[in-house]
């Protein structure tokens, strides 16, 4: 066990020095901090921000509730809550699924930069890309041993 986590750590520090080549600060080991070349309004991803919060609490029930399998747990989603499909109309968005909960992703159209970080466990947003990072590429950051640990220790609601 000891063993994957040392070579997460190494591989996450490795993803973070390739990353930080193209920006101009880094401010601490686990999150790229850069200033931001595009332009982004906080009006924008403070709404997009607030409907992935929505997205992924109608995620976490379907999990929740075995209504639906992993691979599927976003298209049903959607499917669903069809004000939340068009509120992502022009980005990508991603699922990943760990256990009981996921992690949602929300990247630029082209896939090319991450947004917004957001495990369904957790009441807000957990990594603002958008406001943090410009060259962060659209991949998850959060690993399954941090959104266990971490992230979700408690267990599913009563």
């Amino acid at each position: 066990m000891r063993k994957l986590w040392l070579l997460s750590v190494v591989v996450s520090l490795l993803q973070l020095q390739a990353c930080c080549a193209a920006c101009k600060q880094c401010k601490n080991l686990h999150r790229v901090c850069c200033e931001n070349a595009h332009a982004i309004t906080d009006e924008t991803m403070n709404r997009l921000e607030g409907s992935l919060v929505d997205l992924s609490k109608e995620v976490a029930g379907l999990l929740w509730s075995e209504a639906v399998m992993p691979e599927g747990v976003l298209a049903t989603a959607l499917q669903k809550k069809p004000h939340l499909r068009d509120a992502f109309k022009g980005y990508k968005l991603d699922v990943r699924v760990v256990g009981d909960n996921a992690v949602l992703l929300l990247c630029s159209a082209d896939g090319r930069r991450a947004l917004v970080e957001d495990v369904t466990c957790t009441a807000a947003p957990d990594f603002r890309a958008w406001a943090e990072c410009n060259n962060l590429p659209c991949t998850f950051t959060l690993s399954d041993e941090e959104i266990r640990a971490r992230i979700c220790l408690s267990a599913r609601p009563e």
